[in-house]
């Protein structure tokens, strides 16, 4: 039982907004749209007149300010107008030298220039990825994307064989340009690699001689290890960490940031005392190990940020003056972009620059909201037990609060960059902070004691142990079921209302009771509960090709009701239904018995409840082991059959199965269950034909027996093969709009071309989901209506 609280908690004095806040977020809005958005031909046209009138504008500017110094705001409102002339000066400037270099590139061979990795190097289908630095005759001319079938390693040189594509003026295209990137080289030859000159040359090659003691690939722990303290998140990509790093909201433990850099100088200035260091010599040797590491981790924007705070602070202590935490992170984040207007599309330095501004500024009345919403503890466990009980959750409200106030502050950056947002980040963040202390602890220790593997071995056990667990902790978070949601649609809101309060705020920074925090929680439940209703029960009828790489999931939905047809080569549909806002299925349809089409049904278990699953018949005879012992982990119950002509409902939707007519064992192509989908109500009316990895000759049989004719929606059979169908089945067809299911860069080059104009020859629509994410089309009254998850329908 809880006794009343003997006082309520103080309201915690409002923390004073610097001028360079102001400065820095009209600079970095002014830069990043001048990159993304004001084209070539504009800048052509605008020329020297507008920097002229910039830089004129600044003066003036200037001037007045320092007239109406007894005036404050006046004041601001002229350094605001300066900085935001001068940031869109220098952001022309910087899209005329990202422009130029995509001319000269263009018009020149690739061989003829130097590329130095800026960044570490991320694997996909087609290589592995890193920015590069682009130089030809020794000088620097920008940045480009430059991909490879081999790794590259962080500040290495090479020249290459290859081919350079410019930005387009799709989001991709624009972003790009945004971040100071010209356009992308694949490089088809390496002519030569070479490590950097010294002294970065030196800083990498023990970088290497580091990431090569702890072996990333061997296991999570030693991935999440080398994130952490070289900066290397390869091995986290290839393991999948990134995914769950990202799912659970908490890559920024893993990103180098201050929370690194506060805990470098932590264990540097406990060695500089025991050794009896003071003075200057404290300062230097502070600033000069986490230069160091700041290199050694491979100079993220926002390392180098948090470097030169702790520089400027250092510099201000020895001359006696007292620090203000928001306003050097501004100044020094304002001075960076001023630099490198580039930064200010990069995704990394905002979101490390919101995060910043927002814990100065929010965490203290976010402690305060959490202490007034904390139960009293009872006076019956005496006033020791009460001030241990106190000082054991103060930790713990400290977290939270510092998490909750990041990630409202970065959700509109972070929801527009990636799209989905973290539900799980404050309970990850709270079991995964004092892990990586230690982790980050140990793997500094080993670091260092790299030349001695004997002694590195004591550290190295320690880290395997602390990253062990957080793997274990970022793995189970991110299944969590609604782990995290995707931002669009009735959510596309969601982020931009968590900032927007969290501005609020700051700006009203109201008294609060328990009472008005219980109206609080009470809406946000209804909300909740509004979004629960709406998603799981009164889902639009719609059919979904969802993007699962190379392999097939289709989703019909008509309210509460949803089958899912084929589940992927793998974990992916999983995140794909979580996109789609899908929590549960009331049954699984396998189409055939090809990985690609039900080896995601074992990632389900656990994650997505599912009443039943169906294959053809025979087919059941015949499942892989795996396959079986998947469906009856997820159903309790082995598969069941279908047969030609059976009909499954889905709401309003009939699922009929126009193939096969007979018995088959399932495992080739032709063997593939073809399903007729037809809706009708005053919604509008929808039909779709789905066909597995079934191609001409099936599709035609279909066609000559009158199961199937004019379609609104056809997925198209084995990926979009040359062989899925022919000009008289696309034809017969007359589909408004065909999708095919394929991974990017995948070895078989599906999506044929064939298959792609053969469908165009028929008037036929055609997308593929490596191109536009997942497509859904829905009834309508005036034809079907359909949505992609990437770009946009011309």
């Amino acid at each position: 039982m809880c006794s009343a609280r003997a006082h309520a908690p103080e309201l915690p004095r409002r923390p004073d907004v610097p001028p360079t806040l102001y400065l820095l977020a009209v600079a970095v809005a002014v830069e990043a749209a001048t990159l993304r958005y004001v084209p070539t031909a504009a800048l052509a046209r605008l020329g020297t007149p507008v920097l002229v009138a910039a830089s004129a504008l600044s003066l003036s500017c200037a001037l007045a300010a320092l007239a109406l110094r007894t005036r404050p705001g006046w004041a601001l409102a002229c350094l605001v107008a300066m900085c935001a002339a001068a940031a869109f000066g220098l952001a022309l400037a910087s899209a005329a030298r990202v422009d130029a270099l995509a001319d000269e590139l263009s018009t020149s061979a690739v061989s003829a220039w130097t590329f130095t990795v800026e960044g570490g190097s991320s694997a996909g289908e087609h290589g592995y990825t890193a920015r590069c630095r682009a130089e030809r005759d020794g000088w620097p001319a920008g940045s480009v994307w430059l991909t490879s079938a081999e790794p590259l390693d962080l500040r290495e040189r090479l020249t290459c064989v290859g081919r350079f594509r410019p930005n387009g003026e799709d989001d991709w295209g624009r972003t790009s340009r945004a971040q100071g990137v010209s356009g992308s080289v694949r490089a088809l030859r390496l002519l030569s690699r070479e490590p950097s000159p010294p002294p970065l040359g030196l800083v990498a090659e023990a970088r290497g001689r580091v990431l090569g003691s702890i072996d990333p690939s061997s296991s999570d722990a030693r991935a999440i290890l080398a994130g952490c303290v070289c900066g290397d998140r390869r091995a986290m990509g290839e393991r999948g960490l990134e995914d769950a790093f990202s799912a659970s909201g908490v890559s920024h433990l893993v990103a180098v940031s201050g929370s690194h850099l506060a805990l470098v100088a932590s264990i540097v200035g406990a060695l500089l005392s025991g050794a009896r260091v003071g003075g200057w010599r404290r300062r230097v040797a502070l600033v000069a190990a986490c230069g160091l590491f700041v290199a050694f981790s491979g100079f993220a924007a926002s390392a180098v940020r948090s470097w030169a705070m702790v520089a400027c602070g250092e510099a201000g202590g020895a001359l006696g003056r007292r620090g203000h935490a928001t306003s050097s992170a501004c100044a020094v984040c304002l001075a960076m972009c001023l630099a490198d207007p580039t930064l200010s599309g990069q995704p990394g330095f905002v979101l490390s620059a919101l995060s910043v501004a927002s814990l100065s500024l929010a965490v203290p009345y976010a402690g305060y909201v959490l202490e007034v919403a904390a139960p009293t503890l009872p006076r019956a466990l005496g006033p020791q037990a009460l001030r241990r009980a106190e000082a054991a959750r103060r930790p713990v409200r400290d977290v939270l609060a510092s998490t909750l106030v990041a990630q409202a502050a970065t959700a509109p950056v972070v929801a527009r960059a990636f799209g989905d947002l973290s539900l799980v980040a404050p309970l990850a963040n709270l079991l995964l902070a004092p892990l990586f202390v230690v982790l980050m602890a140990a793997g500094l220790a080993a670091a260092c004691l790299a030349p001695l593997p004997a002694l590195q071995a004591v550290p190295l056990a320690l880290a395997d142990v602390a990253g062990g667990l957080a793997a274990l902790v970022v793995r189970t978070t991110a299944r969590l079921p609604a782990a995290f949601v995707r931002a669009e649609g009735a959510l596309a809101a969601l982020p931009t209302l968590m900032g927007v309060l969290l501005l609020a705020a700051i700006v009203a920074w109201p008294r609060l009771t328990r009472g008005r925090l219980a109206a609080a929680a009470g809406a946000a439940a209804a909300l909740a509960l509004a979004l629960v209703v709406r998603f799981e029960l009164l889902a639009p009828p719609r059919v979904c090709v969802l993007d699962v790489g190379q392999g097939d999931a289709i989703l019909v939905q008509d309210g509460a009701s949803t089958l899912l047809v084929d589940a992927g080569a793998d974990g992916a549909v999983v995140d794909a239904l979580r996109r789609e806002h899908v929590l549960s299925v009331d049954a699984l349809v396998v189409t055939h018995l090809h990985d690609d089409h039900y080896g995601g049904v074992a990632e389900l278990v656990g994650q997505v409840p599912c009443g039943r699953v169906y294959v053809a018949r025979g087919a059941a005879a015949h499942e892989p082991d795996e396959l079986r012992e998947a469906v009856r982990a997820l159903t309790g119950t082995d598969a069941e059959e279908l047969s030609y002509g059976d009909v499954l409902g889905v709401g309003a939707f009939e699922v009929r199965v126009v193939s096969p007519t007979g018995e088959v064992d399932g495992l080739d192509n032709e063997d593939s269950l073809m399903c007729a989908v037809s809706y009708e109500s005053d919604r509008g009316a929808l039909e779709a034909l789905l066909t597995g990895d079934a191609e001409r000759d099936r599709l035609a049989e279909a066609l000559a027996r009158g199961d199937v004719g004019d379609v609104d929606l056809l997925k198209v059979g084995h990926h979009g093969s040359e062989a899925s169908l022919g000009d008289a089945e696309a034809a017969g067809l007359r589909a408004e709009v065909a999708v095919a299911s394929a991974g990017e860069h995948n070895r078989y080059g599906h999506p044929s071309e064939v298959c792609r104009e053969t469908l165009e020859r028929a008037g036929t629509r055609f997308l593929c989901t490596k191109d536009v994410g997942d497509v859904t089309v829905g009834p309508g009254r005036g034809g079907a209506r359909v949505r992609i998850g990437r770009g946009a329908l011309s």
